[in-house]
């Protein structure tokens, strides 16, 4: 975070935010894509739980920038 400013990144922190956010974004996309095609129960399971985490982080990550806004 910037010295002068605790609500604002730096602007190499807020590249690395909005890579992080594309990569969750598009892994998130991709596994519900996915799931449909998927047959094995436990396998679904899997993938269910990996896009419930991942929302979880996108939300988490939605509050953050959110806060810095404020």
């Amino acid at each position: 975070m910037s010295d002068n400013n605790n609500n604002q990144l730096a602007p190499h922190e807020a590249a690395e935010l909005h890579e992080i956010i594309s990569g969750s974004v598009l892994n998130f996309k991709k596994l519900q894509d996915t799931l449909p095609m998927v047959k094995d129960q436990e396998l679904k399971n899997f993938v269910q739980e990996s896009l419930s985490a991942t929302k979880i982080e996108l939300d988490e990550m939605q509050n953050f920038v959110s806060s810095l806004e404020q």
